[in-house]
């Protein structure tokens, strides 16, 4: 019996489909990954930028608290928040919003990308002395369940204020006069011989400029 070459025997044919499948899934499969690996680094350098921002802005508005409220005396972690409670027994809280992916502390609120969204943990560690906290936000990525943490170190120690500080509340907080110099209006806080200088009377408000000794010279 002799062969018709000039078409294909079934074997042919499947063995011809059978490779081009597995051709065909191997290319997808290393689209995916490319395509996975490239979400992945485009994740990590988004991070990066908000790691630094959030460690930062957070560590900066709690130890204000600090200086304003006592030192943390505990703190309380459930899930995607923490309860701070200071010396004066007030309190605030630190949470994420899984659904907005949003971290709020106070008044500073942060988004952070929605893929790191698949789930959020806080929890918090204190020194034995107390002296020193530890704030550990972890985001998990949506896609590989990988981790991404934001540690925030925190100095539970309330500083003595700055001297500019301690002029501004010494003028903040004392009884103010108004009076006229060469016809421009000032805010005088004459028990402590300070002054708002108005940047030479160009603001509009009496206590918009830098806050100046007026009183007879220290030396």
């Amino acid at each position: 019996m002799k062969l018709n070459r000039r078409g294909y025997i079934a074997v042919e044919i499947i063995l011809a489909s059978i490779v081009s499948i597995t051709i065909a899934v191997f290319l997808i499969d290393i689209t995916i990954r490319l395509v996975n690996r490239t979400d992945n680094n485009y994740i990590d350098t988004i991070f990066v930028s908000d790691k630094a921002l959030l460690t930062k802005n957070i560590k900066e508005e709690i130890e204000n608290d600090i200086s304003n409220k006592g030192v943390i005396d505990s703190i309380i972690c459930s899930n995607s928040n923490c309860n701070i409670i200071f010396n004066d027994r007030s309190s605030k809280e630190l949470s994420i919003d899984i659904e907005s992916n949003k971290v709020t502390y106070g008044s500073y609120t942060k988004e952070v990308d929605k893929r790191l969204g698949g789930e959020v943990k806080v929890n918090s560690s204190i020194s034995n002395d107390k002296k020193y906290i530890i704030i550990n936000i972890t985001f998990t990525n949506i896609f590989d369940d990988s981790d991404y943490s934001v540690i925030v170190p925190i100095s539970n120690k309330k500083y003595p204020p700055t001297l500019a500080k301690y002029i501004t509340n010494l003028y903040t907080n004392a009884p103010k006069t108004k009076a006229q110099n060469n016809g421009i209006e000032y805010n005088y806080a004459s028990s402590e011989s300070l002054m708002n200088d108005r940047l030479g009377g160009t603001t509009t408000d009496l206590d918009g400029g830098n806050i100046r000794y007026y009183g007879a010279s220290p030396n």
